[in-house]
């Protein structure tokens, strides 16, 4: 048998050598069995359990040496095995199952080559994603340089003149030149979602640690779902992070609390984080997931929404103009469980 080193599931090769013991020692009980009993189909069909587990070892026409040794004991069966049939009917029998069998190998065959390349493909994104990642990193650290020096060449320039016009465009300047800087910080965000694996996110930890990223101030937090988690990207912290950013910057004077909860329904789960700020207009609503939509750099809530889209979950605002903001997170009944917070 040819050996593959990379395909397969088992690259241990003891626990490969394991299987595929085991894959002998039950072709050979059946044929055992098959010898002493006229059971015929009802035996030979258990060939597909060990056929079946050649998909997990790491031997590349591992379904084709299988499908061979079955046909040997297929064919010494025919002499060896009691039958109640005519031997006609018997080797009739015998050579339609060895053609499943064999059809049953292509197929196993065809399986193990469409997933080793598709593994390959993977690889090779993820390789060139990585490049790019790092080229990316560079360039964003070169820019950030070169915006922190600018900021303060402004800075500067603005202590040496008097000239209310003069500022004003020194104003406008510094207001662009921030607004690069937060562009280019999104993107350090942006960059990594979708890169790892989706995995569960406990809900309280995550707010906690977007709250501790932010200036909270008097403003109180409150969460009633601690034991709720998400299957989501690595990135879920953001999402937190975003929401109570916004509502830190667009609640106003009167914002003092943002709650979030949870209420589960027949087929999903609706997480609600809402605030008692100044809320959103409802001429707004519609675009507020948009790229560059609002007076800071449009880049939170829609960083929010691609997050969530990655694992199937969708995000809305339904809040009343005045009385505060809610956006509703709706989680598909795959992508929520309950388990208490470590």
């Amino acid at each position: 048998m040819d050996k593959d080193d990379s395909p397969g599931w088992l690259h241990d090769p003891k626990k490969n050598s394991l299987l595929t013991g085991i894959i002998l020692f039950s072709i050979a009980l059946i044929f055992f069995v098959d010898i002493i009993t006229p059971l015929a189909f009802a035996i030979w069909i258990l060939y597909f359990i060990p056929l079946f587990l050649t998909l997990y070892t790491r031997w590349k026409n591992g379904p084709f040496v299988i499908t061979s040794l079955i046909i040997l004991l297929m064919c010494a069966g025919a002499f060896l095995s009691p039958v109640d049939i005519s031997p006609l009917i018997d080797i009739l029998n015998r050579v339609f199952f060895i053609v499943l069998v064999s059809a049953l190998a292509f197929l196993i065959t065809h399986y193990r080559q469409n997933v080793e390349d598709l593994r390959k493909s993977e690889e090779g994104l993820m390789r060139a994603n990585k490049k790019l990642n790092l080229l990316s990193s560079i360039t964003r650290h070169d820019i950030v340089n070169q915006i922190f020096a600018l900021k303060g060449f402004l800075s500067l320039l603005k202590k040496e003149t008097n000239e209310p016009a003069l500022i004003e465009y020194i104003n406008r300047s510094d207001k662009a030149t921030r607004t690069i800087e937060n562009q280019i910080i999104f993107t350090r965000d942006y960059q990594d979602m979708g890169i790892k694996a989706p995995s569960w996110q406990n809900v309280k930890k995550s707010m906690i640690n977007a709250k501790g990223a932010l200036p909270i101030g008097s403003v109180t937090v409150a969460i009633d779902c601690s034991d709720l988690e998400l299957f989501a990207d690595p990135l879920f912290d953001k999402v937190f992070y975003n929401l109570i950013d916004n509502s830190l910057k667009h609640g106003g004077d009167r914002l003092t609390t943002i709650r979030i909860r949870a209420q589960e329904t027949d087929n999903r789960l609706i997480m609600t984080c809402e605030d008692d700020g100044a809320g959103i207009r409802i001429e707004d609503r519609p675009f507020i997931f948009d790229h560059g939509f609002g007076k800071n750099t449009g880049l939170g809530l829609f960083l929010i929404r691609e997050i969530l889209d990655i694992t199937g979950i969708t995000i809305r605002e339904t809040g009343e103009p005045g009385k505060g903001a809610r956006f509703e997170i709706i989680v598909p009944k795959e992508a929520y469980r309950f388990r208490a917070a470590n």
